[in-house]
């Protein structure tokens, strides 16, 4: 799981040794193990190893079999036995532990383009095919791993890091203001394509591209089925739970594949079930971290986590994420490549910081526990819109005879009928809300809540952006989060689970849970979020740094600096949960813009 970047040039035209070299030191960052590079003709590969699993310690990128077809890569490949038995079906002779790279190489040379229809996993990949002066790219289907490109006078510049493409003089830092301000509403943008540079595009998850002939072309090589539990309704629920197990089990283990293996444990039933399962399925040493506030505010989780860790027989560490909120040594703000929800100093960054000291280069993580099998309530909604009656009144039986209590048909029928968006929380200018229609905008991002929790993993850029903010380009840590819930296979087997019961109060994880969980945990309800500990922090004056925002030039333009600062002066007053909203989103965008734009008055806004 490295970095890699690259420059294809107009035919006839030769590469720029000072722009590669550039662009080489820009992810040499991610790389800490091995940077190497290739030219050849008209095109350039660049790759910073860092070795996250036991194959990818030899790892050598670019890599390429005949001299013709390089390849960089940021990979990690799930389902390797499957993938490597059908690469030897076709002729293919490949090694048990062949790097993930590799295997990669080897599906294209079999399958062309066709190859991302068979890979699984967390990638992102170039190809330079020599022979046909093409290149061919991908992204894994939900986006784990960055992939930017740039056109610049007939140039293809890509990279899985921002600041690559930045080395590149034809790339401009003209600032994309509809990203900016979709960052403010929402925390990310809404174009899966776009960045917060405008002349800088996404290749969206799931997807592939093509560059020859001087034009780029995408295409969708992935899509969640829908949901079809037609022959899951005639399974019996043991073997339902049998297999889901089973393929979760799996997701698992080809994401602990190395000898040190960090997870992140609360005390409720995702990120605990996940450490139980790593526990019983790899060999790898693994240590569990919990992390709460130990006096900012009431917290319990740390209290369940350790009775969850003490139960599987995971060694257990605390960390106290009160620093976070007291200004730290250093600064608060770690400035990403684009604005991230988590720009400022967070627990993931407290734990990561540790695991790099130690060595630990995989973290395990829960999120999207609450979304895999959460789709009843979707399915309910429908049957009350078709006025399916029979079928509703049969599956509101058995939601009774398992839950025994009563099935949430009012709130599918509310789900159904959602409220008005309530009004933009963000101090933002009002020129700028009119110039980007963000009225028009924050009505679109929430009707997107409505769908169904399950496709939203594959299709909501919400999830992409938690995903890539873990990513080492973000974070800027040697430090790999792995997402078991995201995984293709464990998708598509929640898309066939019946509704009842198994899409409701995380009936399906609870199964599961069942003997290797501490009962209390599997029964156990969801517990929401209590008071937002950074308003906490605000309120008692322990954030320094928040007096001098509404000075912050930077922000002129896209935050009225007026009313931030009647909202900074009367942080008592400001309900909790819109804190984020009203004050850490436009602070971590001028902490931003500071990094990223010195001068702005060098840029074209």
């Amino acid at each position: 799981m490295t970095g890699f970047a690259g420059l294809i040039m107009p035919s006839g035209a030769d590469v720029d040794p000072d722009t590669a070299r550039a662009m080489a030191d820009a992810i040499a960052y991610m790389g800490p193990d091995r940077q190497e590079t290739w030219r050849g003709g008209r095109a350039f590969l660049a790759h910073a190893l860092l070795a996250t699993t036991f194959e990818e310690q030899h790892d050598r990128q670019p890599l390429s079999f005949d001299g013709a077809v390089h390849l960089v890569a940021d990979a990690r490949i799930d389902g390797r036995a499957d993938l490597i038995r059908k690469l030897r079906a076709a002729g293919r002779t490949i090694a048990d532990d062949a790097t993930d790279s590799a295997l990669i190489l080897h599906a294209w040379h079999i399958w062309g383009e066709d190859c991302c229809a068979h890979l699984i996993g967390d990638f992102a990949f170039a190809i330079w095919d020599a022979r046909a002066q093409r290149l061919f790219a991908a992204r894994d289907q939900f986006g784990s791993v960055p992939f930017y490109y740039a056109l610049a006078g007939g140039t293809l510049i890509f990279a899985n890091s921002v600041p690559a493409l930045l080395a590149h003089p034809g790339v401009d830092h003209v600032l994309n203001r509809q990203a900016i301000g979709d960052y403010l509403l929402f925390g990310y943008s809404l174009d899966r394509d776009a960045g917060f540079y405008r002349h800088i595009g996404r290749l969206p998850p799931a997807h592939s591209l093509t560059f020859s002939d001087g034009a780029v072309r995408t295409r969708r090589y992935w899509s969640l089925p829908e949901a079809d539990f037609a022959d899951a309704e005639r399974t019996a629920p043991a073997e339902l739970v049998e297999h889901f197990g089973a393929v979760l089990a799996e997701a698992v283990r080809d994401r602990v594949r190395c000898a040190k293996v960090a997870t992140t444990l609360s005390g409720g039933m995702d990120s605990t079930l996940l450490t139980a399962l790593a526990m019983r399925g790899s060999d790898a040493r693994i240590d569990a971290y919990s992390f709460g506030s130990d006096w900012l505010v009431p917290n319990v989780e740390r209290h369940w986590a350790w009775r969850c860790a003490h139960h599987i027989g995971v060694p257990f560490h605390s960390v106290s994420t009160d620093v976070c909120y007291v200004d730290p040594p250093g600064g608060p703000w770690r400035p990403p490549p684009e604005p991230r929800m988590e720009i400022k100093t967070s627990s993931f960054h407290l734990v990561g910081d540790r695991l790099a000291a130690e060595g630990t280069r995989v973290l395990l993580m829960g999120m999207g526990g609450d979304a895999i099998v959460a789709g009843g309530r979707n399915h309910w909604s429908e049957l009350l819109r078709t006025r399916d009656h029979a079928r509703l009144m049969r599956e509101a039986w058995a939601y009774w005879r398992h839950h025994r209590r009563r099935p949430p048909l009012r709130g599918a029928w509310l789900h159904d009928r959602p409220a008005p968006p309530g009004p933009i929380v963000a101090p933002l200018d009002p020129d700028f809300v009119c110039e980007q229609r963000l009225e028009e905008r924050w009505r679109e991002g929430q009707v997107a809540y409505r769908d169904d929790p399950r496709a939203g993993m594959a299709s909501s850029p919400f999830w992409t952006e938690m995903l890539v903010a873990s990513h080492p380009e973000s974070t800027r840590l040697p430090l790999r989060a792995r997402q078991p819930f995201f995984d293709v296979r464990l998708l598509e087997a929640a898309m066939r689970l019946p509704p009842t019961p198994w899409q409701f109060d995380k009936a399906m994880l609870r199964r599961l849970g069942e003997g290797l969980l501490p009962d209390e945990i599997v029964r156990r309800p969801k517990t929401a979020f209590g008071i937002n500990p950074a308003w906490e922090a605000a309120r008692r004056g322990l954030e320094p740094w928040l007096a001098g925002l509404p000075e912050a030039a930077e922000l002129d333009g896209f935050i009225d600096r007026a009313r931030l600062a009647r909202i900074v002066a009367g942080i008592d007053s400001l309900p909790s949960q819109h804190y984020s909203s009203a004050v850490i989103l436009p602070a971590g965008l001028a902490a931003w813009l500071r990094n990223a734009m010195p001068s702005r008055s060098n840029a074209v806004l």
